[in-house]
This record gives structure tokens, C-alpha cells and sequence, in this order.
């Protein structure tokens, strides 16, 4: 498994159900791979402390009783070093899970000081409560859009339970994936890390209980959206559930299409990270989008807010690529962060399905500079010379729909 994710662009694995006494050995394998794990000791925990199925009457709420249930696990495995951090509890919900939960995440750092803890938090008014008892060092939230009586590139939350219908747990309604991440994070300090699990699963049957648990396989398309609008709402942690087929769920492992796409994702995400990992969601969006279907917008800025950067999301076109537009009332250019290809406002950019992008807000951007470097030369005329008489939008400098004589113009004016 770990050099097959490596091998995809991968870095990072977390796991869901650990055994800190069944599951320890294979911490050697990773270390040696140096695969990052995010270890989840639920197995034991449980059993010795968290009220369960398995342990209805748990030792009392105190933290002695959590160091005697918790220190021997974290003392399991500590000394790792793949093991990055650990994961305290998979969707909690209620008082006592919330006070257990905050013990276990005092004592688990007590004995492993250099690492963090965190829940897998889920579900308006029930994360919200955990997070802020548990004030973890980064917010870990699932985020399962696809329903499975959802139609094409709808990212309504109306699987899985999270509507408030009669059989849902979650209490949400059937809005977007992103207003449940607006909602859920809106207790989170923005200083506080978000990272999100997102769905490439199906998951139960549209037929029973009104479909309000049911999940179906997303298409690529809808996984690169989920990714993208993760992203402009701020994520600087992204994971794919899931890798096994189990449960009735059919892995990425045994899913080459969507195991080919994410793996695309993350490597074109790779050469970002230094610029994503210091970026956080503006509450007040400073861009704006038009085109059709609906697309997505997102301001993300640096952490002294001098830099701002543009998400933009071909989101509910699942079958064709669209020409999006991005304006704003702050003055610049667009960079295209991926290909260093930079835009004016207003210009016609083309998107894939479900695509997404982050473009910068540059000063003193020239029309002509194809290649990014930030100058207009051969290299650039090159370039134009290969998209001759087509319609590719970054060749077409002067946006009447085709490259040509008059896009060597614009160039040429702009040399040097």
C-alpha cells in the first residue's frame, strides 16, 4: 500500500480503526518508507475508555482514569517516527464523548508532547461543541457531498445522515458542501489548520430510509471540485476516503479511474504546498466569477494579508470544459499559479470539468508572457507560434476567440 500511494504523489496516510497493540509492527514499515501515519488507537480506546457498544460502563471521566486507559497506547507507539499525530475519536457526538475527548487529547499530549491529537469531527451544532472543548491543533472534519440521489456535479449534503430529516444524525440541510464547511468551521480560529476527508466512496441504498444515508460513487469531475473548493475554503490538509474496499465500499485502490485522478490532484498540488500551507479563507470575498453553471469563487490570503489569491471552480459543468471570467475591485493581473500564465481581469479562461484553479493577484503583469518567467521574449513567441490559428485562451491575447496576427501585436508591444 504505502509505496503504491507514493507512487501516486502521495505523502500522508490516516487510519480510521488502529490497534495500538495489533497495529504497532507495521509503524516500521512506514518509518522506513517514510509514509506520515496519523494513528488512531480506537481499538483499545473503546474498550478502556470511551462509552461504546463494547464498554458501556467506562472507568469515570477523570484524568487520571484517562492517563491509566491512554498512556500505555501513545507509549506503544511513540517512538515512530512516521507517526505524525493522532486521531482521538471518529465523528463524536454529545456531552460525554465531549468531555472524554478533551481528557484523552490532554493526556495523549502529555506522554507525546511533539505531536498533535485530534477528532474526526462531523455535523452542525455537534462538531462545533467538540472543537471548542477540545481546542485541537488542527480541525479535521469528513465532508461527503455526493448523495446518492444527488444528479450530476450536485453537492448537496443529503446523504450519509446529514440532513435533518428523520433518520438523519448530523442535522444539516440539503445546502452545498461549502456552506456545511462554512458552517461547521464557523467556530474554528482562523489561525487553526482545517483539513478535510472528502468522498470517492458509495456508500449504502437510495431505497431505504428515504436515501438519507446513501452516498454514490463521484465521478472525476466531481472530485476535482471537491478538491478545489476545498481548497478555496481554506483546507491545507486534504485525504480521500478510501483506499480498501470494505463495508460495502469500493476503494481508490480497486477504483483506477478516480485512483488516476486524485493522484493527478495531488501532483499538481505538490509544487504549491509552500504557498497553499501559508494561505487562509478571507471571510469577505474580493473576486468575483461569471460564467455558466454556477461557478465557484474563493479569496484565500497570506498570513500578514499582503498577498491575495483567487479560487476559481468549473463546478456544476460535469460534462463539458467552460470559459469562466474573474474581476476584482483591487487592481492587477492574474497569475496562474500552476503554469505561471497571467491573465488580465476580464480575460475568458477555459476550465475542465469540475476543474478548479488558484490564480495570484500580481502588479505590473504583462500581456505575452506565456511561459510566466515574467518577461516577454522567445520563448514566449515560441509558445504562440505552436497555438497558431486556434482558440487556446492563453495564446489568445486579445481575446477575440482565435491567435493570430493580432495577438503578435500584443506581444511584440510587450518585448522585453
Amino acid at each position: 500500500m504505502v509505496n503504491n500511494l507514493k507512487s501516486k504523489g502521495f505523502d500522508s496516510v490516516m487510519f480510521t480503526n488502529n490497534s495500538a497493540n495489533r497495529d504497532e509492527a507495521m509503524l516500521s514499515v512506514s518509518d522506513n518508507l517514510t509514509m506520515n501515519v496519523f494513528f488512531a488507537p480506537y481499538y483499545e480506546m473503546h474498550r478502556n475508555w470511551y462509552t461504546t457498544d463494547v464498554n458501556p460502563n467506562p472507568p469515570a471521566a477523570t484524568i487520571e482514569n484517562a492517563r491509566t486507559a491512554i498512556y500505555p497506547l501513545i507509549d506503544k507507539v511513540k517512538n515512530h517516527p512516521s507517526v505524525k499525530g493522532y486521531l482521538l475519536y471518529d465523528e463524536p457526538g454529545g456531552t460525554d464523548d465531549q468531555n472524554r475527548i478533551a481528557l484523552a487529547k490532554q493526556v495523549v499530549e502529555e506522554r507525546d508532547p511533539t505531536r498533535f491529537s485530534t477528532p474526526v469531527l462531523i455535523g452542525l451544532n455537534r462538531a462545533e461543541p467538540i472543537l471548542d472543548a477540545t481546542k485541537p491543533e488542527v480541525m479535521l472534519i469528513d465532508v461527503y457531498p455526493m448523495g446518492g440521489a444527488n444528479p450530476a456535479c450536485d453537492y448537496s449534503m443529503s446523504g450519509f445522515g446529514y440532513t435533518p430529516a428523520t433518520f438523519g444524525q448530523f442535522g444539516f440541510s440539503d445546502d452545498d458542501m461549502v456552506a456545511y464547511i462554512r458552517a461547521v468551521t464557523r467556530t474554528k480560529d482562523p489561525n487553526i489548520p482545517l483539513w478535510v476527508i472528502l468522498q470517492t466512496h458509495n456508500w449504502g441504498d437510495p431505497g431505504v430510509d428515504n436515501g438519507f444515508y446513501s452516498l454514490r460513487k463521484p465521478s472525476a469531475a466531481e472530485v476535482r471540485a471537491q478538491n478545489w473548493m476545498a481548497i478555496g475554503e481554506g483546507a491545507t490538509g486534504i485525504f480521500w476516503f478510501i483506499y480498501t474496499s470494505q463495508q460495502g465500499w469500493t476503494g481508490l485502490k480497486d477504483e483506477t479511474n478516480l485512483m488516476n485522478e486524485v493522484s493527478t490532484l495531488a501532483n499538481r498540488l505538490n509544487p504549491l504546498r509552500g504557498t497553499l500551507l501559508g494561505l487562509k479563507r478571507n471571510s469577505t470575498d474580493q473576486f468575483s466569477v461569471s460564467g455558466p453553471n454556477n461557478p465557484y469563487i474563493s479569496t484565500l490570503v497570506s498570513a500578514d494579508g499582503s498577498q491575495k489569491y483567487a479560487v476559481a471552480v468549473n463546478r456544476e459543468s460535469c460534462s463539458s470544459n467552460q470559459n469562466l471570467t474573474i474581476n476584482s475591485s483591487l487592481s492587477g493581473s492574474l497569475k496562474d499559479l500552476e503554469t505561471g500564465q497571467i491573465y488580465a481581469q476580464g480575460a475568458s479562461i477555459n476550465f475542465l470539468p469540475g476543474d478548479g484553479k488558484i490564480f495570484e493577484l500580481v502588479s505590473g503583469g504583462k500581456r505575452g508572457d506565456l511561459n510566466g518567467d515574467g518577461k516577454i521574449g522567445v520563448i514566449d513567441f515560441s509558445i504562440l507560434l505552436s497555438k497558431w490559428n486556434s482558440s487556446d485562451t492563453q495564446a489568445d491575447l486579445n481575446q477575440d476567440g482565435k491567435v493570430g496576427i493580432l495577438d503578435f501585436s500584443v506581444l511584440l508591444s510587450n518585448w522585453g
